[in-house]
């Protein structure tokens, strides 16, 4: 019920947009996102503001072959750093079990391949301050 009637967010090249919504402008980089019990719809103005400095940095030319994407939430940042360096290997941590899951999820949706080589994504419960 929280997502309901959130509006697709368009940052730099990203398009992200809760399940309601699956069509997406040309030429954008879009995910579908279902946050159900986890952060990160792209609405916030952080996560926003991560995804517009992802797509300068690429613009710009930067090149990663890492990439940590921590406190990952519903997986969204690490999908679109993955986007951006295909070839780069990933990992996105939370301190929280039902992100995890709820990322794993969102990576089937979105076509994110899972694993630990380059170009997969590894999901990994953090410890945190432990």
């Amino acid at each position: 019920m929280s997502q309901e009637g959130l509006q697709p967010i368009r940052a730099g090249r990203f398009f992200v947009h809760t399940p309601t919504y699956r069509s997406h402008p040309p030429g954008t980089i879009a995910f579908e996102i279902d946050a159900s019990l986890a952060f990160g719809t792209g609405q916030h103005a952080t996560t926003r503001g991560c995804l517009e400095a992802l797509d300068r940095l690429e613009r710009e030319g930067a090149k990663f072959r890492n990439i940590a994407d921590i406190g990952t939430g519903t997986g969204l940042l690490a999908f679109a750093a993955l986007a951006l360096w295909p070839e780069a290997k990933c990992i996105a941590t939370d301190i929280d079990a039902v992100a995890i899951d709820v990322a794993r999820d969102n990576a089937a949706i979105n076509g994110v391949k899972l694993g630990h080589t380059p170009g997969e994504l590894l999901l990994a419960q953090a410890d945190g301050m432990d």
